[in-house]
């Protein structure tokens, strides 16, 4: 599991694009393509290098009208997503 007090910084070779709407992370030297969702960019946006995984659910406990533990749930799984395909460091 990773710790609520790690810090995630975005890898420096990702490439964000939003199209209609649709927002997505592209790191062309991987050859990794990843569509977000509404969630899942604001995570992306918020992963600045300073904050901790726990800081992030905070601030999207303002934004969403969702439980702590379900905040908590996806954060810990669209960070998993991201560090496996090597989108954060």
């Amino acid at each position: 599991m990773i710790d609520l007090r790690r810090v995630f910084k975005k890898n420096e070779d990702v490439l964000e694009k939003q199209v209609e709407g649709a927002f997505y992370l592209v790191d062309p030297y991987r050859r990794v393509f990843m569509e977000l969702n509404e969630a899942g960019s604001q995570i992306w946006r918020l992963l600045d290098g300073s904050r901790s995984l726990s800081d992030i659910i905070t601030a999207l406990k303002e934004s969403f009208d969702a439980e702590h533990s379900d905040i908590q749930r996806d954060v810990l799984s669209f960070a998993r997503a991201l560090e496996e395909r090597e989108l954060v460091i």
